[in-house]
């Protein structure tokens, strides 16, 4: 029985729900703005799917593929999972209004650590952030997942085994 291989749509499709209960789990569990090790969690699991899911389908085509097709199919993936990401935070936004106000808390609080800037700069600061929220969240979460994403489907298209076979060469049985 030939193994039917999953399509890059349903793939972007669980990436993107991943990402979104990570980032579910990360917010009301407090952890969404703090400066630790574990914030990096969300990351390392989807860069562990793209690559894992590259070399799923890679193997489910029976390696019958190069390298441009394995790191195309990841990145499509990807492109969903963003578009995906991007439309649950846009409503997120706008469901939870004090998720701007958390955001803004704590860029105030490292700012407080920071010495060198005083306080009206630090309200300047704030304040510029405050006008260019959505763009900030929404354009650098954007950015992100495709960066993310882009190295990991390069990485599972170079891991993934490839045998590509022509169709003029005789198939082996």
């Amino acid at each position: 029985m030939e193994k039917k291989p999953i399509s890059y749509f349903v793939t972007g499709l669980i990436l993107g729900l991943v990402s979104i209960i990570l980032f579910l789990v990360f917010y009301f569990t407090v952890q969404s703005f703090k400066k630790e090790a574990i914030n990096y969690l969300p990351a390392v699991i989807s860069i562990g799917l793209i690559i894992y899911f590259v070399i799923k389908w890679a193997n489910d085509n029976n390696n019958n593929v190069t390298f441009g097709q394995c790191f195309g199919y990841g990145f499509k993936a990807v492109a969903i999972m963003t578009l995906l990401v991007f439309i649950f935070t846009l409503i997120f936004i706008f469901t939870f209004p004090d998720f701007k106000i958390q955001f803004l808390d704590s860029v105030r609080q490292q700012m407080e650590q920071n010495n060198k800037i005083n306080d009206e700069q630090k309200d300047k600061a704030i304040e510029i952030m405050s006008n260019y929220f959505m763009i900030t969240i929404l354009g650098g979460g954007l950015f992100m997942n495709l960066l993310i994403g882009c190295v990991a489907s390069l990485i599972g298209a170079a891991v993934a085994k490839k045998n590509p076979q022509g169709p003029f060469v005789p198939q082996q049985m």
